[in-house]
C-alpha cells in the first residue's frame, strides 16, 4: 500500500486535495510525479524479464514473499507519521513551518531504532511464518530495509509538500538506479534472492543518508514529545487504514505458503505484476484528476465535468485491462521463461480486481468530501475483513484459484459501497446504465475471445481489443457526455463525515 490510499481512507483527503495551481505549474509536477513512479514500481517490470531468466520459480516465489512480508512491516512501523505531517502541515497550532517537519522526522528516527532492533530479533522467529525456503540473510536485509522505509517516506513527503519535484525524482530515480545495478551485480555473482535483498538494503541506505542531510540543512531535526505524540495519535488509525489495503492486495500470499507450492506462488506473484501495469498506465489520469476533484466540484457545473471525467476514466480504464487481458498472455511469453507461463491462466481474474480497485477512485469523492474519514475508512476495513474471511474459507481447499476469487469479490464489496455512500452525497450525474454496459461488454469480450498463438499476434490482438472498447465507449456516447454543464457549485450542507 502506498501512503496515498492510506492518507485518503482516514483524513478524508487525498495527499493533493488541495486547490488547484496553475495549470503549466501542475501538470508539469504530474508530469515529473508520473516518471517518479516509472522510476520506482515501473523498474521492477522492465526488471522482469532479466530476473525470471536468472532466477527459478521457486526462487522467484521466495522473492516476492519477502517482499509481500516487507510491505506490512512497513506499514505498521511507517506510524502514520507521514500522514499525520500532511494533516498538520501549514497549521499545527503555535508551530511554525519548519518546526512540524524537524519534529516529526525527529518522532521518526526515534520510533525506527528500536524497532530495526526488535525486527532484527525476531527474524528467526519470522522464518516459521514464511516458510523453509526463505534464506535468514535475505530476511535480515529485507528487514533492515523495512526499517529505513519510514524515514525515507517521510523524508520524501516534505519534499514532495515543499514543491521541490525535481529534487524528488532524482532522489527517487537514483535509488531505483543503484538497486538495478545491484541486482545486475548480485545475481551475476550468483548471490540469488540473498544478493537481491542485499542490494535494495545498500541502495535504501545510501538514499537514507542522503535525505537525512538534505532535511537536516533545510527544516532540521527536533524531538519534541509533545508533537510527537499529537502526531503518533493521529497516525495510529492510519495503521489500520495500511493493514486493511495489505489484506487486500498482499496478505494471501502468506496464507498461500503451506498450502501450495512456492513455484505456483511465483506464478500468482507474477500475473500480480503483469496486472500492475494496469495500475501503471492509469495513474497519469488519476495524478492529474485527484488534486481536482473536489475543487471542481465548488465550480458551476462541477458536477457534469466530474461525470464526464468519470465517464472518460472509466472508458480508458476498460480499454486497459481488456487490452491488458487480450495481449497479456503475449507479454509473459516474451518476457519469462515457460517455467512462468502458469500466470497467463490468472491474469485475466487479477485485472478484473484491479480494475475495480481504480474504478473506484473515480468516483469515490463524496466519501472523501468530509473533515475526516470515518466513512472511507470503514469501506476498507468492511472489504478487508470480507477478504480474510474469504481467504480462510477458500484458501485451504482451492489455493490460489480461492485468493483470486475472494480478491475479486472483496474489491466488488468496496466498489459497491464506496459507489453507493459517494452518489449519495455527492450526487455527480453518471449515465449509469450506458457504465455498466460497457463494463458487462468489456468483460464479455475479453473472457470470450479465444487465445490468440504467437507473441506478435498476441500483442496486435491485445491493442486491437482496446481500440473495440474504445470505439463501443465512443458509440454509448461516454467519449463525448452530452449534459450541459448547467449546475451551480456544489456545496455539502455540512461537511462532517
Amino acid at each position: 500500500m502506498d501512503g496515498e490510499t492510506s492518507h485518503k481512507a482516514t483524513t478524508g483527503f487525498a495527499k493533493g486535495d488541495a486547490p488547484a495551481r496553475a495549470p503549466s505549474k501542475g501538470a508539469r509536477q504530474a508530469a515529473i510525479y508520473a516518471l517518479s513512479l516509472l522510476a520506482t514500481r515501473g523498474m521492477s517490470i522492465v526488471m522482469l524479464p532479466y530476473v525470471t531468466h536468472t532466477l527459478s520459480p521457486a526462487e522467484y516465489g521466495t522473492l516476492e514473499l519477502l517482499q509481500g512480508f516487507a510491505d506490512a512491516i512497513t506499514v505498521v512501523f511507517g506510524f502514520g507519521l507521514v500522514e499525520a505531517m500532511f494533516r498538520y502541515a501549514g497549521r499545527f497550532g503555535g508551530v511554525d513551518r519548519n518546526e512540524l517537519p524537524a519534529a516529526a522526522f525527529g518522532a521518526m528516527l526515534a520510533l525506527s531504532l528500536p524497532c530495526a532492533a526488535l525486527l532484527q530479533f525476531c527474524a528467526p522467529l519470522f522464518l516459521g511464518l514464511l516458510g523453509p525456503t526463505v534464506p535468514l540473510d535475505a530476511l535480515r536485509f529485507i528487514l533492515a530495509t523495512a526499517s529505513l522505509d519510514g524515514v525515507i517516506a517521510l523524508a520524501l513527503g516534505w519534499i514532495r509538500f515543499d514543491d521541490r519535484p525535481g529534487l524528488y525524482l532524482g532522489l527517487v530515480a537514483g535509488r531505483s538506479a543503484a538497486h538495478v545495478v545491484g541486482v545486475i551485480v548480485a545475481l551475476e555473482a550468483g548471490f540469488g534472492v540473498t544478493g537481491i535483498m542485499a542490494s535494495g538494503f545498500i541502495a535504501s541506505a545510501g538514499l537514507a543518508c542522503v535525505l537525512i542531510f538534505v532535511h537536516l540543512r533545510t527544516v532540521g531535526i527536533r524531538f519534541d514529545a509533545a508533537i510527537a505524540m499529537r502526531l503518533v495519535r493521529y497516525g495510529a488509525p492510519i495503521i489500520l487504514a495500511g493493514l486493511a489495503a495489505f489484506v487486500l492486495n498482499q496478505f494471501d500470499r502468506l496464507l498461500l505458503v503451506p498450502v501450495v507450492p512456492v513455484t505456483e506462488i511465483a506464478e500468482y506473484a507474477l500475473a500480480m505484476k503483469l496486472s500492475f501495469l494496469l495500475t501503471l498506465l492509469f495513474q497519469p489520469l488519476t495524478l492529474w484528476w485527484q488534486p481536482r476533484r473536489i475543487a471542481i466540484l465548488a465550480e458551476p457545473g462541477g458536477l457534469e465535468r466530474s461525470a464526464s471525467v468519470a465517464c472518460v476514466g472509466f472508458a480508458y480504464l476498460c480499454v486497459l485491462a481488456v487490452g491488458l487481458a487480450v495481449g497479456g498472455p503475449a507479454l509473459i511469453r516474451l518476457a519469462t521463461p515457460p517455467d512462468y507461463h502458469g500466470a497467463i491462466a490468472l491474469i485475466p481474474w487479477l485485472l478484473l480486481a484491479k480494475a475495480m480497485m481504480l474504478a473506484t477512485e473515480l468516483v469515490d469523492v463524496g466519501a472523501y468530501y468530509a473533515e475526516d474519514g470515518r466513512r472511507p475508512m470503514a469501506i476498507n476495513l468492511v472489504a478487508a475483513g470480507a477478504a480474510l474471511a474469504l481467504y480462510i474459507l477458500l484458501i485451504p481447499s482451492f489455493g490460489v484459484e480461492g485468493a483470486i476469487a475472494a480478491t475479486v469479490v472483496a474489491f466488488a464489496v468496496r466498489l459497491a459501497a464506496f459507489v453507493a455512500v459517494s452518489l449519495r452525497r455527492v450526487p455527480i450525474p453518471l449515465p449509469r446504465v450506458r457504465l455498466a454496459l460497457l463494463a458487462v461488454g468489456s468483460a464479455a469480450f475479453a473472457a470470450l475471445l479465444p487465445p490468440v498463438p504467437g507473441i506478435v499476434a498476441g500483442i496486435l490482438a491485445g491493442a486491437a481489443a482496446g481500440l473495440g472498447v474504445a470505439l463501443a465507449a465512443f458509440l454509448l456516447g461516454l467519449l463525448s457526455p452530452k449534459a450541459e454543464p448547467s449546475s451551480p457549485p456544489f456545496i455539502l450542507p455540512e461537511r462532517t463525515a
